[in-house]
């Protein structure tokens, strides 16, 4: 059975390098350590943001199942290189939104369109 955690991992596989994760500080308190190799600025109030790109990739991924981060992240999105928002969530992934313009879209339709917790947007 497919479950957030799968579809996470799908997200950072997919995403564009050079896509950045935003992730609400009002998720789990040890996240900012764990993902500090990654963190792109402390600055922002409201978000932690995690460059994506090839050299991150692979190790948010295994991150995501050793911390079980569906979990533990409140709120996150993930957004291009322009800015555009392709794809977020809502209350420990309940709910993920992924925009028809983000890679491979077709292929995540696929596969979690059936799911409870995934839909499109525009």
């Amino acid at each position: 059975m497919l479950e957030a955690k799968d579809l996470l991992h799908d997200l950072i596989e997919y995403c564009p390098q050079g896509s950045v994760w935003l992730i609400t500080k009002d998720s789990w308190e040890r996240l900012p350590e764990i993902l500090q190799a990654y963190s792109l600025s402390d600055s922002d109030p409201i978000h932690i943001k995690v460059g994506v790109n090839n050299n991150s990739r692979n190790n948010l991924r295994r991150l995501v199942t050793e911390y079980d981060l569906p979990d533990k992240i409140v709120h996150q999105e993930i957004v291009d290189s322009l800015g555009n928002s392709i794809a977020r969530s809502w209350d420990r992934m309940m709910l993920t939104e992924i925009s028809r313009t983000f890679p491979e879209a077709e292929k995540l339709i696929a596969k979690y369109g059936a799911t409870d917790y995934f839909i499109i947007g525009s």
